[in-house]
């Protein structure tokens, strides 16, 4: 191929500079994609007025359920006769939550760097999700009002340590006459002594959080929990801290071996997770989340270890392996009683809870853990399965209990609380911002490809045709020369005068 044009090999050369830059942009962004792709995502996600962050938060289109099972006693004489209790299991029953943010508002600077808001949840039953309904179920379990009045000192209200009711009743509609005459006396200021009753639309918290718009992984960390700044619950000032969000928020930018904190209000403590794994989410195999779990991947680390012990207040308040004490927190809210959380069924605790009790289904982590799921991009909770079981601690310090042995840790109920996102929420997120992430650095690769093939196509035609022109060149010198030479002898020779004259010898030779 030749190129006769000195304006065509000029056009060559710029076409082939553009196509080079063109290649060297393309490999700085595919460089730089992600971390230019967080900034960005990072910018459209504070909780500021207008923003898509802020309504889908107010307003969330993850459904959450709220999941009970109760145990129930079968052998109350026997255990009042010294034996080990037994239980069967009931449920489960399901309740869809409506968890609304009202009274919420922005601090003063613009944009607002702090939202204050309030909390409460509503409970609403899912028949078509329930085993029955908890009306027609009948439960022996124990009295936690009777609990509760032993822990006050308050016995003379005491009638029995077990009770009888249908399952609706225990949790959320349980007004014995003895708690109406407590009332009426001035002993107590409730009406109802269900085991959520509390929790019914009616448990308030005023939360102040920040909104994320100077430091993107502070999104919905909680600076104020009902206008304090700390609690005065624990032994240690770590343990009194507010750290980390309520749980519907995350920092974006998470990877396997992140940590993220939740503070838990209803339980008076902050809690860290420990990111174990990468995993698709349940409803879209395209959209990944990372698994998070409460239980630490390094169990023997000392700062593991501390995060437990600071929130120990020695003796029955520092319970064994397993389980952790809620009796601090409720004697801040002030109800006395003798709880404990654990997982459901003990897992992972101290063998002898299990061995104390008959009737507990062996437990298996990927059916009675907790996990959270959260989306590594931008920190959407995506899926989560909080798992919890309650117990009281039931000692034989009253005449009604009769032979009971003890202590031991009576399992009340275990809950779980679950949110799945659906495919048309998975499929938006994808359309609008995942998929564009995983698309766009192959785009850039594509087009850098083939700038850089073009390139180096565009080099090797005007190397190769300026090999040709100056072999040509040098052909034409080459040629030329001679032809001249040998035409110019001719004429000499045909020319006598010339001739003679280079002819002539030199008479001085």
């Amino acid at each position: 191929m030749a190129i006769k044009s000195k304006s065509a090999r000029i056009c060559l050369i710029v076409l082939a500079a553009i196509l080079l830059a063109l290649a060297l942009f393309c490999l700085v962004l595919v460089l730089l994609f992600d971390n230019l792709f967080a900034k960005l995502v990072a910018k459209n996600l504070p909780l500021i007025p207008g923003s898509a962050s802020l309504d889908s938060w107010l307003k969330p289109s993850v459904p959450v359920y709220f999941t009970v099972r109760l145990f129930n006693l079968t052998n109350k004489e026997e255990l009042l006769n010294g034996q080990k209790p037994n239980f069967t299991v009931i449920g489960p029953y399901v309740y869809r939550e409506k968890r609304e943010k009202f009274d919420w508002n922005f601090s003063s600077e613009d944009p607002p760097k702090l939202l204050r808001f309030k909390h409460r949840i509503f409970y609403h039953f899912v028949p078509e999700l329930s085993n029955g309904s908890p009306e027609d179920a009948t439960i022996t379990s124990v009295d936690l009002f009777y609990l509760e009045t032993l822990a006050r000192g308050q016995q003379y209200l005491a009638t029995a340590p077990f009770v009888t009711l249908n399952a609706h009743q225990f949790m959320w509609d349980y007004s014995p006459q003895v708690l109406q005459w407590a009332k009426y006396l001035g002993a107590v200021d409730k009406d109802n002594v269900g085991f959520f009753a509390s929790n019914n639309g009616t448990n308030v918290i005023e939360y102040l959080v920040d909104t994320g718009v100077d430091d993107i992984s502070k999104i919905g960390w909680i600076y104020e929990v009902n206008g304090k700044r700390k609690m005065d619950i624990w032994d240690f000032p770590e343990a009194n801290m507010l750290n980390g969000s309520d749980g519907s928020l995350a920092p974006p930018g998470l990877s396997v071996g992140s940590e993220v904190t939740f503070h838990v209000a209803d339980i008076c403590r902050s809690s860290t997770s420990y990111a174990v794994a990468r995993k698709p989410t349940i409803n879209r195999e395209d959209v990944d989340v990372i698994v998070f779990s409460p239980a630490s991947p390094t169990p023997d680390d000392p700062v593991v270890q501390w995060r437990t012990k600071m929130f120990c207040k020695g003796g029955v308040e520092c319970p064994p392996k397993g389980l952790i004490s809620l009796r601090p927190c409720l004697r801040a809210k002030g109800v006395q009683m003798p709880m404990y959380m654990s997982q459901p069924f003990f897992m992972s605790g101290d063998p002898k809870l299990r061995e104390a009790v008959n009737g507990l289904p062996e437990p298996r982590p990927e059916e009675h853990a907790t996990w959270v799921h959260i989306e590594p991009t931008t920190g959407f909770v995506l899926e989560a399965f909080k798992r919890v079981q309650f117990n009281v601690l039931l000692e034989n310090t009253d005449s009604s209990f009769g032979k009971m042995q003890g202590p031991f840790y009576y399992p009340v109920a275990w809950i779980m609380e679950s949110a799945i996102a659906d495919a048309g929420t998975l499929g938006m997120l994808h359309s609008k911002l995942l998929g564009p992430k995983k698309m766009l650095p192959v785009i850039l690769a594509i087009v850098g490809s083939v700038a850089t093939l073009l390139c180096i196509m565009i080099i090797i035609i005007l190397v190769t045709c300026a090999r040709k022109h100056s072999s040509s060149t040098r052909s034409k010198i080459k040629g030329g020369g001679d032809a001249t030479t040998g035409a110019e002898w001719q004429r000499k020779e045909n020319d006598p005068v010339l001739f003679t004259e280079h002819s002539k010898p030199n008479p001085q030779a």
